[in-house]
C-alpha cells in the first residue's frame, strides 16, 4: 500500500512538472496562430492576399463550396477577385 502511494504522489509531481513546462510554449502557439488568423482578416479587409501569401504552404489544398480542389496559387488568385464589403469574426 505504502509503494502504490508513493508511486502516486511521484507520477504526480512527474506529470504536473511536464503540464506546467508546456503552458509557456501553449501560450505562445496560440498567440501566434491568433497573429496569422488576425493577418488574413486584414488581406481580405484590404483586398491583399499578398499578406498572407508568405504564411500560406505549398501543397495548400482546399476544397472549395462547389467541391472544385484549388492549390495556393488558385487560392490567391481566387482572394485577388474577391471584393468584401466587410470581413470580421464573430464570437
Amino acid at each position: 500500500m505504502a509503494r502504490t502511494l508513493t508511486r502516486c504522489v511521484i507520477s504526480f509531481f512527474l506529470f504536473s512538472n511536464v503540464a506546467w513546462s508546456q503552458t509557456p510554449q501553449k501560450d505562445k502557439t496560440e498567440k501566434a496562430v491568433a497573429a496569422l488568423e488576425e493577418r488574413w482578416l486584414r488581406s481580405q479587409k484590404e483586398n491583399n492576399p499578398d499578406l498572407i501569401a508568405p504564411s500560406v504552404a505549398d501543397k495548400f489544398v482546399a476544397t472549395q463550396s462547389d467541391g472544385k480542389v484549388i492549390g495556393k496559387t488558385e487560392m490567391l488568385v481566387s482572394a485577388k477577385s474577391s471584393k468584401y464589403s466587410s470581413a470580421e469574426y464573430k464570437m
